[in-house]
């Protein structure tokens, strides 16, 4: 039906700020690489400030989204979240996690290599949230993984 529902308890205040520090902590981090690379020594070629500057926007996008949605914790807690799914391309969601967490995956020299068949498969869901589902994998698998 479109909302999302959960069988315990609603998150009180508490809980609900701490995913809300967690959700901001991915973005800010990658910007925070993203900024000293800038600042660094070593001056960038243009291609590479392009791109510096467009992960830069979609963090402060995603950023924004996130502030945008602090409605959603509420929603949550009342079991009426309202999903947004439509048929979304993987590799789509996909790109635009790694497009956010390469510079914090390359600051401690690690990767991520996507395997997918092609033409990718469509799964009905709802992009966003997708995207941060593999934004949080990916920064936890970096942060706890060797």
């Amino acid at each position: 039906d479109g909302h999302a529902s959960r069988d315990t308890p609603g998150l009180d205040d508490a809980e609900c700020l701490a995913v809300l520090a967690h959700e901001l902590h991915a973005p800010l981090a990658s910007m925070q690489v993203m900024i000293e690379l800038l600042g660094a020594d070593q001056p960038l070629s243009p291609e590479d400030l392009g791109a510096l500057v467009q992960r830069l926007h979609r963090g402060v996008t995603w950023m924004n989204t996130i502030v945008e949605n602090m409605g959603t914790w509420t929603a949550i807690r009342d079991g009426r979240l309202t999903l947004n799914r439509t048929g979304v391309v993987v590799t789509d969601w996909i790109a635009a996690a790694l497009t956010l967490v390469t510079p914090i995956l390359a600051r401690k020299q690690q990767g991520v290599q996507v395997t997918c068949p092609s033409p990718a498969p469509v799964v009905y869901g709802d992009a966003q949230r997708l995207t941060q589902v593999i934004i949080n994998l990916l920064v936890n698998a970096s942060r706890y993984g060797s």
